[in-house]
């Protein structure tokens, strides 16, 4: 008896848009225990869970111990997924390192993978076109590249991807920047039913006392378009990383706090990274990490340091 039925759309409507498209646009994979139904720049999956929760990470930068042992912690906890939120390599050219000493995105996706949970992947500003390329081809098969596959419908969540970065000083050569245009276009993804999480590298803009994207100066960098296009869309929540200080930081889009395992219907989250940082809290963590959690149209966090 199978344990749980997978659909490959949230409605009637969906399903009939899909068988109708012509067979070759449309391609079957399992990741994990689900079946993905892939179409264009969309994944489908439908399961009977109305709770699902997510391991979030950023910035890892090539720490593959670390990752290690954040990964086993989120199959510990049995999470349905995990969301990289960018910067999986450290670009020598940003740090002064040398190329031989670089760690290659694929070594630190095997880690991600092992557990045969589905992966949701974007690149940040670090990474290189070339590089990046390479390694979802050699990915294990439950990672998903939402750089080809924007939106995924998972159970009771929409998760929209905006790959790359928004300030293109920071980008590496041959990097994914993403141009105002990119981000507003973005938008055109986020149809549908269903709660929208938004998964980017860099942060909105929120104003705050502190933010996702506040620097040690107490001024927050985060994208203005970013902000605009969650207000457009109806985004309800929001992942990132990049602004290594601001790590753990979760706020509403009207920068009011958010404390962590206590259900809400906004979200701008900071996963953080897997650098040892010095956080605008004062204190030096050795690595950051998040769960997400969403049920019924609202969402809770949790911190992993």
């Amino acid at each position: 008896m199978i344990k749980r039925l997978f659909y490959i759309a949230l409605s009637g409507f969906m399903l009939a848009s899909l068988l109708t498209q012509s067979a070759y646009s449309i391609s079957t994979k399992r990741v994990g225990e689900y079946i993905f139904r892939f179409s264009s720049d969309t994944a489908y999956v439908m399961c009977d869970k109305n709770q699902t929760s997510f391991g979030v990470l950023s910035d890892i930068h090539g720490e593959v111990e670390k990752t290690r042992e954040i990964v086993s912690y989120f199959a510990e906890r049995k999470v349905n997924g995990i969301i990289v939120a960018g910067d999986i390599s450290l670009n020598p050219d940003f740090r002064g390192y040398n190329d031989k000493s670089r760690v290659k995105i694929i070594e630190v996706l095997n880690e991600i993978s092992r557990y045969n949970l589905p992966v949701l992947v974007i690149p940040g500003n670090h990474e290189t076109r070339g590089e990046y390329k390479d390694a979802m081809r050699k990915a294990s098969e439950n990672v998903v590249d939402m750089v080809k596959y924007r939106s995924v419908d998972f159970c009771n969540v929409k998760i929209v991807s905006l790959p790359g970065y928004q300030f293109k000083d920071f980008v590496a050569d041959n990097g994914f920047y993403s141009r105002p245009q990119d981000v507003k276009e973005t938008g055109k993804f986020t149809k549908g039913e269903l709660p929208i999480l938004l998964v980017s590298h860099g942060p909105p803009k929120i104003t705050g006392k502190l933010t996702p994207g506040m620097i040690y100066s107490g001024r927050d960098v985060g994208d203005e378009n970013i902000t605009k296009m969650i207000k457009q869309s109806g985004i309800k929540f929001v992942v990132s990383g990049h602004i290594h200080e601001a790590a753990g930081i979760a706020v509403d889009f009207k920068g009011n706090p958010l404390q962590p395992n206590k259900w809400t219907d906004e979200l701008a989250l900071n996963a953080g990274t897997l650098e040892e940082w010095k956080n605008l809290d004062g204190n030096v963590y050795e690595k950051t990490a998040a769960i997400i959690t969403i049920k019924d149209g609202k969402v809770k966090y949790e911190i992993i340091h």
